[in-house]
């Protein structure tokens, strides 16, 4: 008996199936619940405004076996810096954003460029990814590269150390 209406992209909905006295549930999976009969909705000037909630995801690393687990069950050490901590820091390139980490060396050049370093690998034996997109190849040198970390830090949204075996 209960009636079901679905607002468009504007989140507009035609009311007229329900009469006066009848209730109305409104229920959004990012705001709470309200609830108000549509006499008082018609008074409000046709106009129900939802209260957000905080509807938060715990946090979710994709580590090196490309499926989700929790982050106290992911096999290898994961240094997370997010974006508020990146704007905190301000660092001025992200090999400087990657040694504020405390767990990853780098190697600094004269011309301002930094060469990472992770338990005393050098960068040719590091896999270096934005995205997804490996960063390093096999067409480098061996040895530290010093531009290869070529990416402005203040543009990122997190960067992920994972340290370990499988160090990224």
């Amino acid at each position: 008996k209960s009636k079901h209406i679905l607002t468009d992209f504007d989140g507009e909905a035609d009311l007229s199936a329900f009469s006066a006295g009848e209730i109305i549930f409104f229920r959004h999976v990012s705001h709470a619940e309200f609830h108000a009969t549509k006499r008082q909705i018609l008074q409000q000037q046709n106009k129900v405004f939802l209260v957000p909630t905080r509807n938060e995801l715990t946090e979710v690393v994709l580590s090196i076996s490309r499926f989700e687990q929790n982050r106290r069950k992911v096999p290898q050490k994961v240094v997370s810096i997010n974006q508020k901590e990146i704007l905190v820091s301000s660092p001025q390139t992200a090999a400087d954003l990657l040694e504020s980490t405390g767990q990853v060396f780098v190697q600094k050049s004269q011309m301002g460029g930094g060469s990472p370093m992770i338990r005393g690998f050098s960068t040719n034996r590091l896999l270096i990814t934005v995205d997804g997109v490996r960063m390093n190849t096999a067409i480098f040198r061996g040895g530290n590269l010093q531009n290869v970390i070529s990416i402005d830090p203040l543009a990122l949204e997190r960067t992920e150390v994972i340290l370990g075996p499988g160090s990224i």
